[in-house]
């Protein structure tokens, strides 16, 4: 989709509908889903499956998107919106953790760039002008260390996400 938002991104700077062109140019969390939408909905006015957007003709796209941006725009602005607003108001929240709480992620990243630059680039270097032996970690016990990190960062409010999902189902449930 990546190619026809960027075709679509063009015509929307082109006909004037800027609400298209942002919610296009910003593909990442809900502004992704959003500009997904945008695309099902300039494909459905235009008649074809997004597949085939790249081939419409550009007069065709801009009647579609200009419609589109009439009918859909400020709905689609005000969840684009929405979606800056929580990204906001998670970076805030974030900043109100004590720095023992938010200082592990990012020492942790610095520690594993500097290990695996160490390894990859710095003992080699050092061990090629030096004529020395200077044993590297082994790859293997850098790789596990960098996977435990990202499962722990990454995985764990997924974890946490599903155990709330299975508590609050659980309490839903109807018991005769």
């Amino acid at each position: 989709m990546s190619a026809i938002g960027s075709i679509l991104a063009g015509v929307a700077v082109k006909v004037g509908a800027p609400i298209i062109k942002e919610i296009l140019a910003d593909r990442f969390g809900r502004g992704g889903d959003i500009a997904g939408d945008v695309i099902d909905t300039i494909a459905g006015k235009v008649g074809v499956p997004v597949d085939e957007l790249a081939t419409v003709p550009s007069s065709q796209l801009e009647v579609a998107v200009a419609q589109a941006e009439a009918e859909h725009g400020p709905e689609w602005l005000q969840l684009w919106t929405a979606g800056l607003a929580y990204q906001q108001a998670v970076l805030q929240a974030d900043q109100g953790e004590p720095l023992v709480a938010r200082a592990w992620r990012w020492g942790w990243m610095y520690l594993l760039g500097f290990l695996w630059t160490w390894t990859l680039v710095l003992v080699p270097t050092v061990n090629a002008m030096l004529s020395a032996d200077i044993q590297p970690p082994e790859r293997s016990d850098l790789l596990t260390l960098t996977t435990w990190f990202l499962a722990l960062y990454m995985g764990g409010h997924t974890v946490k996400d599903l155990g709330h999902a299975a508590k609050e189902a659980w309490q839903a449930r109807k018991i005769p």
